[in-house]
């Protein structure tokens, strides 16, 4: 069964599920000619026609500065027809004009009470985590701990990153051994020095992060999904230090929802980067 739109889809009938995952998507500006901005009615066509039973977005899916106003002007206007079966997770975007990301939180509104229920402190946040087929899906705001925090912006919740990383590690520890999981935010905690990448302002920028992935790599996760640099970047299996690690999770950054792309600056890659892509979206 379908969870989002409670019919049996053809994935279902055959045992499969299908997901679609990309962040970084719409801009204060409408679709052009441009090939390397504003792309994003190309990404919704593209995962309109994929018969998807979930979309993830994976942060700043509403650019530059993540306003109700202008979700509805622009990201609305192409991606309203799979708003009941997006996932969202928040972006650093979403929080450039508002201390609590109102603008995040009042488009997705019904999705993040839907999936957080009742507790307070993550609908504050925004994080939670649902089953779908045979797998288990967690998102987190990776926000929370920022090292500098975006645009002056401080936490005004002392402990909530805290009560996260709790909240992951109760959450994870009570799966079933026989689920898959998949867990998807929106800073990667490895990338490769690509323009403007968040690794570019110091080496212990993705730090902060290691404690999530300790946890994750404790009850097995299997995949990270991340956006932030615009551009597609899929990881070997590694540990929490960035060691080559069979039984660690694979990282997938998709950061090619349609607003830009940035080139990677640097050779050669990452013993540890299997595949790039900087010059296209999807």
């Amino acid at each position: 069964m379908c969870l989002v739109c409670g019919e049996v889809s053809a994935q279902e009938e055959s045992g499969d599920i299908v997901l679609g995952a990309v962040g970084d998507i719409a801009t204060t500006q409408l679709p052009s000619g441009n090939q390397v901005r504003n792309q994003y009615d190309d990404v919704a066509q593209l995962a309109m026609g994929l018969g998807l039973d979930g979309l993830l977005t994976l942060g700043d899916a509403q650019h530059n500065d993540g306003t109700y106003e202008d979700y509805m002007a622009y990201f609305d206007l192409y991606f309203s027809p799979l708003h009941n079966m997006i996932y969202p997770t928040i972006g650093n975007h979403d929080y450039a004009m508002s201390d609590s990301a109102e603008g995040y939180f009042t488009y997705f509104a019904d999705r993040v009470s839907a999936l957080v229920g009742e507790d307070e402190g993550r609908l504050e946040w925004g994080y939670y985590s649902f089953d779908i087929g045979s797998w288990h899906i967690v998102t987190v705001n990776s926000i929370l701990g920022h090292p500098w925090w975006y645009w002056g912006w401080n936490d005004t919740s002392p402990g909530a990153a805290e009560a996260q990383l709790a909240w992951l590690e109760a959450d994870l520890a009570a799966q079933d051994e026989s689920k898959g999981i998949i867990v998807f935010f929106h800073h990667p905690r490895y990338d490769w020095e690509s323009y403007y990448t968040c690794n570019s302002w110091g080496d212990d920028e993705t730090e902060y992060l290691v404690p999530y992935w300790e946890v994750m790599y404790e009850h097995g996760v299997d995949l990270v999904l991340g956006g932030h640099n615009h551009n597609y970047m899929r990881w070997a299996q590694q540990d929490p230090y960035g060691n080559a690690d069979p039984s660690g999770p694979r990282q997938l950054i998709v950061g090619t929802g349609g607003s830009y792309t940035w080139s990677f600056k640097h050779n050669p890659w990452p013993a540890n980067l299997e595949y790039g892509v900087d010059d296209s979206f999807g």
